[in-house]
């Protein structure tokens, strides 16, 4: 039993690299995050989703796996990332 369980283990050991290979992933597009506080009319954020306005009258979206405020003066400031 032991020897049977040991040659399934060596077949595994062997099978595994082939099956899973290396992969190597590279970033093409995109780049780094606008530098903020900026003006919101200027800065390029890609697809803005999910928007919110609170009390005071700031808009908050996602974009860029990250969160952004439009205050009322139009001014753009970075909130939080992923």
């Amino acid at each position: 039993m032991l020897n049977r369980s040991l040659r399934k283990l060596a077949i595994l050991q062997l099978w595994i690299p082939f099956a899973c290979g290396q992969y190597n992933v590279s970033t093409y597009a995109g780049g780094a995050m606008p530098s903020t506080p900026a003006s919101a009319a200027v800065v390029s954020v890609g697809f803005a989703a999910y928007p919110a306005v609170d009390g005071a009258g700031n808009l908050y979206f996602i974009g860029l796996n990250s969160v952004f405020k439009v205050d009322i003066n139009g001014t753009l400031t970075h909130i939080a990332a992923r």
